[in-house]
């Protein structure tokens, strides 16, 4: 059994994507971290969920890593604001 020490990550409110990730500790101390790819929650978990408005939360291609990147943008309503 571990102890979830420290969850953090993204996650679009449609669902369709998600990137987290976890430090898990057991008895010991010893302390294993990475990305959250599935799992169960034994007892309790504590989490606190938190917003940004304003903004919009994307996964990206990026060509000069490859990789799919975070991107953030501002929403719509946003953008008007920022030009008056």
């Amino acid at each position: 059994r571990f102890e979830v020490v420290s969850l953090v990550g993204t996650f679009t409110s449609d669902g369709k994507s998600k990137h987290l990730h976890m430090s898990i500790s057991d008895a010991k101390g010893n302390t294993f971290g990475g990305h959250v790819m599935s799992g169960t929650v034994y007892t309790t978990l504590e989490l606190v969920i938190g917003t940004v408005s304003g903004v919009q939360f994307a996964r990206e291609h990026d060509t000069k890593t490859g990789y799919t990147e975070l991107v953030v943008k501002p929403t719509n309503a946003d953008t008007n604001n920022a030009t008056r």
